[in-house]
C-alpha cells in the first residue's frame, strides 16, 4: 500500500501483469472521466513497463539500373 501512495504498482503472475494496485482516489479519478488522450497522458507513471522491440536487420542492395 505504501507503493501506490507514490504510483501504480503492476502485479504479474508468471511474469504477466494481471492487477494494478493504486489509490482510491486515484482509482476514482480514472473511473469518473471521460476517457481521451489529455488525461491519458496526465495519469501518473506505471512502473515496470517492459518494451523489448526485436532488433531488424537491414541490410543495403545493389541497384540495377
Amino acid at each position: 500500500m505504501q507503493a501506490a501512495n507514490n504510483e501504480s504498482v503492476i502485479i504479474k503472475d508468471q511474469g504477466r501483469p494481471t492487477h494494478v494496485l493504486m489509490t482510491f482516489d486515484t482509482y476514482q479519478r480514472l473511473a469518473q472521466r471521460p476517457r481521451n488522450i489529455a488525461d491519458a497522458l496526465a495519469i501518473p507513471s506505471i512502473v515496470d513497463i517492459g518494451f523489448d522491440p526485436p532488433r531488424v536487420a537491414i541490410r543495403a542492395r545493389d541497384v540495377e539500373l
